[in-house]
């Protein structure tokens, strides 16, 4: 598989990790369950088609490479036989004929180097009883033939396991995109109504989920805020304030529909805290161990005081 789908992979088995730790949530969702239950099988067959796609041609061409090399070299001993008699004979078509070099061997394709072998066993093996002084006979002869008769088919092995292999392309593919699909159409929509019941869990699937179509060459973590009353309506100019574990210090001020982002952030734990003047500060620690891209919402209630949410995101499997 290609990098790309590779980390899709690991990005689907990181979802149905997520699921099966967070059961007691969905489980009683019969909708839900069916579609995590499709996704677990359809993973399954895209695991299966990814090993058959990297076993297809495994060690098939160096096999047919060691077969063509050992049959070089017996192509040119009986050529070297056959030309050493033929010259004794002062035969000089015989000669001509029997002539090979490794270069020519080299260069031919399956079809005709095969060819060429029979046609130099097919010359000389009339002759075996007169090359026993030259290095060749009967028995090394009849070795000779029935390596060629063996190469024939390793010649067409690799042919056909490249068939295999794209095929096998093709269904890792196919699976890809039915998995892309169930999750985009299906699992994504229905996670929506844990967004505001189960904060964490609609955030650590949403990290899973942008980490996936986070750009190859991001390095670091983003996070986008959403500051908001408990009865939805957005607060502008919130006080955020940002720390890592690692001294990163961030200050701004959520925009007129409440949101905020902070970018660049390396993976570590975060504490973020929001205060507006009439409302309780809010304070949530989160921790990103890989890059990734998180939402996070902060519900303000009417008050004084301070008040503290703790969230602890799960970093996808592969960055």
């Amino acid at each position: 598989m290609k990098k790309r789908q590779i980390t899709g992979q690991n990005m689907y088995q990181s979802l149905v990790n997520l699921m099966n730790a967070n059961s007691s949530i969905w489980s009683g969702n019969p909708i839900i369950s069916a579609v995590v239950s499709t996704l677990v099988s359809l993973l399954g067959l895209l695991n299966l088609a990814g090993t058959n796609q990297k076993n297809s041609t495994k060690g098939i061409t160096q096999t047919k490479a060691q077969a063509r090399s050992a049959l070089i070299l017996m192509a040119l001993a009986h050529s070297a036989a056959g030309m050493a008699y033929a010259a004794n004979a002062g035969n000089n078509t015989l000669r001509v004929q029997s002539k090979l070099t490794e270069s020519k061997l080299n260069r031919a394709s399956d079809v005709d180097f095969a060819d060429i072998c029979m046609a130099l066993y097919t010359l000389l093996n009339p002759l075996a009883g007169s090359l026993n002084n030259f290095g060749a006979n009967a028995a090394t002869l009849l070795a000779f033939k029935n390596a060629i008769l063996a190469y024939q088919p390793v010649s067409q092995t690799p042919k056909t396991a490249r068939a295999i292999h794209r095929a096998n392309t093709t269904n890792v593919a196919a699976q890809i995109t039915s998995i892309d699909t169930l999750v985009k159409e299906q699992l994504d929509t229905l996670m929506v109504q844990y967004k505001t019941t189960n904060v964490d869990f609609y955030n650590a699937y949403m990290g899973l989920r942008h980490a996936a179509t986070t750009p190859r060459h991001l390095k670091t973590v983003s996070m986008f805020l959403h500051i908001k009353t408990s009865s939805g309506v957005a607060l502008e100019n919130a006080d955020i304030k940002l720390t890592s574990t690692k001294g990163a210090k961030r200050n701004k001020f959520s925009k007129a529909d409440g949101s905020m982002r902070f970018a660049r952030l390396k993976p570590a734990t975060y504490t973020i805290t929001v205060s507006l003047p009439g409302y309780t500060t809010q304070t949530q620690t989160i921790t990103a161990n890989a890059p990734q891209k998180l939402t996070i919402n902060f519900v303000m209630v009417a008050g004084t005081g301070g008040g503290t949410t703790t969230g602890t995101t799960t970093p996808p499997a592969t960055a």
